[in-house]
């Protein structure tokens, strides 16, 4: 019988899948670091692009802060009348604001949250006058010129020191007179019950009450105000996200208190900011850079030594502040895989070599090492608060 059609042996079957295995092996080793590569490569890009995403929509939105909002008129307020108390702790004439984290400690930050006012008429921050006094908050207001002012807009009252916040519900051209009544249409307009006419302080208010409109006093109009804040979602899967609590006039019933966080841009892990602040009494040039703290008694050099808490941001301290500078770290979007130290380090602020990014949420990320960051930062003029020194 010839020997060729017995087929093959054992043997040469066993040597054949020892050397199929081998190469198999050999295959499955070279894919799986091909990718490990292609997963540190696509994360780096999805880090780089998340990262300068999340940057050109903050500085987009920060540079309109201040519009309608900035200006000598409303730049002498020290104090500020809503129709709620809840809305008074996020709106304000102060452009951008800046709140710390709390739970931040000495050397590691957490991610602060950001709060950007202004609003969209063509008036910009031009300002009708008042030529009769009006004697009660629930008065008509007597005007100059109602030119681009239209029922709906929400306006500032401002007289004294004090910011009135109001709606129009009515503008009568030929007679001069605007209206703000309670209800459809004047949803930013409170009910006429208790003291100070049911309006809500912020700021100097202790023995202030809220009076009438005198003549001369200024109707500052917004058309529709908008404050928005930007933060960062914690936990495992971080994104930047933002609240808008208040926004188009056409709001039936009035500002947005509670409003439910919109995600933005995924794997966000952190963001910071400071002031750029200018000396006090006039001038646009930066002096000195500051968080959102109180720098009164830690030796800090003037302009930057006083309280730029949030708590403590005046309209009058706000003149001050013509810049803002941030830093996003942005993450790869998937893990390495463990055991892992591709970051050994969280980074440190581009502007400290004390300060690192807390990249664990106070610990809440366990295997923060895993991933790839991506930082990035810019400096944004505030373009409005040029004519707050005038």
């Amino acid at each position: 019988m010839n020997k060729r059609l017995l087929g093959f042996s054992l043997v040469e079957l066993m040597v054949a899948m020892v050397v199929a295995l081998v190469t198999v092996y050999a295959i499955y080793q070279v894919f799986g670091s091909y990718e490990g590569q292609k997963r540190t490569t696509v994360g780096v890009g999805n880090a780089e692009t998340n990262g300068k995403n999340s940057l050109y929509l903050l500085e987009r939105d920060i540079r309109q802060a201040g519009f309608g909002l900035s200006s000598s008129t409303t730049a002498s307020c020290t104090t500020f009348w809503t129709e709620s108390s809840q809305f008074n702790q996020v709106f304000s004439t102060v452009p951008v604001t800046i709140v710390a984290n709390s739970a931040s400690t000495s050397s590691q930050e957490l991610p602060v949250t950001l709060y950007v006012r202004y609003g969209d008429s063509i008036r910009g921050a031009a300002s009708a006058s008042v030529t009769t006094p009006m004697p009660t908050p629930s008065s008509e207001i007597n005007v100059d010129s109602t030119n681009d002012l239209y029922a709906g807009d929400v306006v500032l009252g401002v007289s004294n020191g004090q910011c009135m916040l109001m709606q129009l519900t009515q503008v009568q051209a030929s007679a001069l007179k605007l209206q703000h009544q309670t209800g459809t249409g004047g949803a930013y307009n409170p009910k006429k019950t208790g003291s100070n006419y049911g309006y809500y302080c912020s700021g100097n208010c202790s023995g202030v009450s809220l009076a009438g409109l005198g003549a001369g006093a200024q109707i500052v109009d917004l058309g529709n105000a908008y404050v928005t804040a930007y933060s960062i979602a914690s936990g495992q899967d971080p994104v930047l996200e933002e609240s808008i609590y208040s926004g188009p006039s056409t709001n039936s019933t009035g500002p947005n208190l509670s409003p439910t966080p919109a995600p933005l841009i995924d794997n966000i892990i952190n963001v910071q900011a400071q002031y750029g602040i200018a000396a006090s009494g006039g001038g646009q040039s930066v002096e000195c850079w500051t968080d959102a703290t109180d720098n009164s008694n830690n030796n800090t050099a003037s302009p930057c030594n006083q309280n730029w808490s949030s708590a403590n941001l005046t309209p009058a301290l706000a003149k001050q502040i013509k810049a803002i500078r941030i830093a996003v770290v942005a993450r790869s979007p998937v893990p390495e895989k463990q055991p892992c130290t591709e970051t050994t380090v969280m980074p440190y602020l581009p502007w400290s070599t004390s300060e690192q990014f807390d990249l664990s949420d106070s610990g809440a990320i366990a295997n923060w090492q895993c991933y790839r960051y991506k930082v990035f930062s810019t400096v944004i003029p505030l373009r409005n608060v040029i004519w707050a020194d005038m």
